[in-house]
C-alpha cells in the first residue's frame, strides 16, 4: 500500500484571478491539495485549510470575509511589493517589480521590458515554501498562520548572487569569463542555434577533437582565462561562428554530447515539450498521458519494509522555527543545491555544508551568498575513511541535498536509492540539469542550458538570435523548489515515520516559470507603459497614461522607477524591510547580503551567521561524531578530511 500525497486532504481557497495565486495553487494541487471557490464551500472559510489572496487593497473585505479569521486557517497574501514600499502593482505587477528591481534591459534609448513572468513564478514558489512550513507547524499541534510573501521579495532572492559582496575588500568576479565567446550561442549551417560551454579544459578538448582543430588548443586555453580587449573577444566570436556554421545543429549536438561535452540546442517552447527528454520527465500537464507537469517530484516511500525509524523523527515543528531540531547535510554545488540547503536553514534547520578538500569555492561572492548560516566540513569522498565520515553525518541527519551529475554520487557509494534503503528516515533532495529520466539525463548542464532547451532564450529574443537571461533564474528557482520538496517530504515523514526522495531539475523549473507546464504557450506578462519622467524612466500601468503619453490622475500610485541593479543598495525601502543587510564576517569585514523579507505570524527567517571559511567546522564536527583525537589526527594526515581547501 502506497503512502498518500503530502498535501492530501488540504483544502485551498483562491480568491481572485491573479496569475501568481494560479501558479501557487498548481504547486499545491499537484501534491494532493484540492482547490475550491468560496461558492464550493458555501462561503465557509472555516472549512478551508489555506486561503490564497494577491494584489493591492484588502481582498478579504472585497470578498465580504470578516476578520478575525479562524485561528487554524493559513492565509497567504501575495502583494506586488512589501507594505513598507507602498503603492501597488495592479494587473502589471510583474512588470513593475521587474522594472524597480533592475530586471529591465537597458541599452540605447528606452529600456526594454522583461517578457518572462519572473516575479509571478518565483513568488509562487516562495509562497509554496511558507505555506508548506505553516502546514507542518499546524500538523504538529500549532495553529494557523498569516503569511505575507511579496513578489518583490522573491525577485530579491534571485538577485542574491549579484548583490552579495564584501564591502571592505575587493573581490574579483570569477564568473566574468562566462561573458566570453566560449560560453555563447552560435548559428549552425541549418539556421538553428546551439549553446556551447567551453569554460573548462575538458570541454574545450572535446570540441577541438570533434572539430579536428588540435592546433587551436594553446590559444583557446589562454582565451578561456580571459581576453585582453573587445577586439580579441570579437575575433574569437567570429572564429567560433565560422566553425559552427560549417555543420548543422543536430550534428554538433550529437558529436559534442556523445563525448560528454556541453552543447544544448536552442529550442522554442513548443519544440521542447515535444522532445523525448521533456516527455520522459513529464514536463507538460497532459491528463491523457498521466503527465502532471509538476516541477517537484516526490518519490513516496511504501508503507512496508525497512526498519522502524519513529524514534529518530523530531515530531514537533516549533511555531517560532518550523524546522528547528532538524539537520540538513548539504552536498550541493554552486547555486541550486546550496540554495535549497540555505532556505531550509532560514526556517530553523542546522545546515552542514560538505565539500571536497580539493575543490575550493570558485567565486567568493557566490559562496558568501549561498553558504550563509551553514557549518562547513571538508571531506574527501574518494577515500574510504572520508566516506565513513559522511555516513556518520547522514545517520544523524534529516535531509540530504545534492546536485551532482547523474551517477557521480553512485560512483562514490551514495546512490540516493542505496542511501534511502540504508537510512529510511532520510529525506533526499536530488537536483539535475535536464531531469532524472530520458536521453539527456547524463548530459552536463547549467543555468543557460536549461534556458536554451526549454524555449526561454527564444521567447526573450527581440531578434533572430536567442537571448539568455543573465541572472541564474532556473538555479535559484530550482533551489527554492528543492526546499519546497523537502518540506513536503517532511510533512509526509511526520505522519509515516519514513523519509522519501525529492527530484527537481533546471529544465522542469524553467518550464514552470515559462508557464508551459500547463500545456499551452508561455505566460504573457501584461506590459507596463514606459514614461520618460523628470527623474528618469517610469514603468506605469497603461490605464494611468493619457493619450499624450504623460501620467494622468494618480498614476504614480501604480508605477515604478526603472532601476539598474547597482542602484538597489541605495533604495531606502529595501533596507527598511530587511531585504539588504550588512553582516560582519570575521575575516572579510562587512558583507552585504540579500534576505527574503517574508512576514509570518509566528516565525522570522533566520539570517544566520556569515558564510564560514571552508572547513571551519571540520574538527568540531568530527568530535561531535565521537571521533577520538587520535582518529581525527589520522583522518587529517590521510587527507580524508581537511580544515581548509588544498
Amino acid at each position: 500500500m502506497t503512502v498518500a500525497p503530502p498535501l492530501e486532504g488540504i483544502k485551498v481557497i483562491r480568491l481572485g484571478t491573479a496569475p501568481v495565486t494560479e501558479r501557487l495553487c498548481r504547486l499545491l494541487e499537484e501534491q494532493g491539495a484540492k482547490a475550491f471557490s468560496l461558492a464550493d464551500l458555501a462561503g465557509r472559510i472555516a472549512d478551508a485549510d489555506v486561503l490564497l489572496t494577491a494584489g493591492d487593497g484588502d481582498p478579504l473585505a472585497e470578498a465580504g470575509i470578516r476578520r478575525p479569521l479562524d485561528r487554524q486557517l493559513i492565509h497567504c497574501h501575495i502583494p506586488a511589493f512589501s507594505p513598507e514600499r507602498g503603492g501597488g502593482g495592479g494587473r502589471v505587477a510583474d512588470s513593475l517589480v521587474a522594472a524597480e528591481l533592475g530586471l529591465y534591459r537597458s541599452g540605447s534609448g528606452a529600456p526594454r521590458g522583461e517578457p518572462l513572468p519572473i516575479a509571478t513564478g518565483l513568488a509562487a514558489i516562495l509562497a509554496a515554501i511558507h505555506v508548506a512550513a505553516a502546514i507542518r507547524i499546524r500538523q504538529n499541534g500549532g495553529g494557523g498562520q498569516s503569511l505575507v510573501v511579496p513578489m518583490s521579495s522573491a525577485v530579491m532572492m534571485l538577485l542574491g548572487q549579484a548583490l552579495t559582496r564584501p564591502l571592505d575588500v575587493e573581490v574579483p568576479d570569477a564568473y566574468g569569463t562566462l561573458g566570453l565567446p566560449m560560453y555563447d550561442v552560435y548559428r549552425c549551417s541549418d539556421g538553428r542555434w546551439i549553446l556551447v560551454h567551453l569554460t573548462s579544459t575538458q570541454f574545450a578538448d572535446i570540441l577541438l577533437s570533434v572539430a579536428d582543430k588540435p592546433a587551436w588548443r594553446p590559444e583557446m586555453l589562454s582565451a578561456m582565462a580571459g581576453l585582453p580587449d573587445e577586439d580579441a573577444v570579437q575575433a574569437w566570436r567570429q572564429r567560433l561562428a565560422n566553425l559552427f556554421g560549417e555543420r548543422p545543429s543536430t550534428e554538433w549536438e550529437e558529436l559534442i554530447t556523445s563525448r560528454g561535452g556541453g552543447c544544448t540546442p536552442c529550442l522554442a517552447a513548443d519544440e521542447w515539450l515535444r522532445t523525448p527528454q521533456a516527455l520522459a520527465i513529464k514536463a507538460m500537464h497532459d491528463n491523457r498521458n498521466n503527465c502532471s507537469g509538476v516541477p517537484v517530484v516526490i518519490i513516496r516511500p511504501t508503507s512496508e519494509g525497512g526498519s522502524a525509524v519513529g524514534d529518530r523523527i523530531a515530531a514537533v515543528a516549533d511555531p517560532a522555527a518550523p524546522l528547528a531540531g532538524l539537520r540538513v547535510i548539504d552536498l550541493g554545488l554552486v547555486i541550486a543545491g546550496p540554495v535549497s540547503g540555505r532556505t531550509l536553514g532560514e526556517l530553523g534547520a542546522e545546515v552542514v555544508k560538505v565539500d571536497g578538500p580539493g575543490r575550493p569555492p570558485r567565486d567568493l561572492k557566490t559562496w558568501l551568498e549561498v553558504s550563509r548560516g551553514k557549518r562547513s566540513i571538508l571531506i574527501d569522498l574518494k577515500k574510504a575513511a572520508g566516506r565513513e565520515v559522511l555516513w556518520r553525518l547522514l545517520e544523524g541527519a534529516d535531509v540530504l541535498v545534492e546536485n551532482f551529475r547523474a551517477g557521480k554520487l553512485a560512483s562514490l557509494g551514495f546512490d540516493p536509492t542505496v542511501v534511502a534503503h540504508r537510512l529510511p528516515h532520510l529525506v533526499i533532495v536530488s537536483v539535475r540539469a535536464f531531469g532524472h529520466a530520458g536521453p539527456w539525463t547524463n548530459r552536463p548542464g547549467w543555468e543557460h542550458s536549461a534556458q536554451a532547451a526549454t524555449g526561454m532564450m527564444i521567447f526573450r529574443s527581440a531578434c533572430d538570435r536567442p537571448e539568455p537571461f543573465a541572472l541564474p533564474l532556473t538555479d535559484y528557482g530550482t533551489g527554492l523548489l528543492g526546499a519546497f520538496g523537502a518540506l513536503l517530504a517532511l510533512i509526509q515523514r511526520d505522519r509515516t515515520g519514513r523519509g522519501g526522495q525529492v527530484q527537481c531539475s533546471l529544465t522542469q523549473t524553467a518550464t514552470f516559470l515559462l508557464g508551459t507546464d500547463r500545456g499551452g504557450p508561455p505566460i504573457i506578462v501584461p506590459e507596463a507603459t514606459l514614461v520618460d519622467g523628470a527623474e528618469g524612466w517610469l514603468a506605469v500601468d497603461p490605464a494611468n497614461v493619457g493619450a499624450n503619453g504623460q501620467l494622468n490622475g494618480d498614476g504614480r500610485a501604480i508605477s515604478a522607477p526603472v532601476r539598474e541593479l547597482d542602484q538597489l543598495p541605495e533604495v531606502d525601502w529595501l533596507a527598511r524591510v530587511g531585504a539588504l543587510v550588512q553582516v560582519q564576517h570575521p575575516r572579510l569585514g562587512a558583507v552585504r547580503q540579500v534576505i527574503a523579507s517574508v512576514a509570518a505570524e509566528t516565525y522570522r527567517l533566520a539570517v544566520g551567521r556569515p558564510a564560514p571559511d571552508p572547513g571551519r567546522d571540520t574538527i568540531a564536527m568530527l568530535r561531535e561524531l565521537d571521533y577520538a583525537a587520535v582518529e581525527i589526527d589520522e583522518l587529517l594526515k590521510s587527507g580524508a578530511v581537511a580544515e581548509r581547501p588544498a
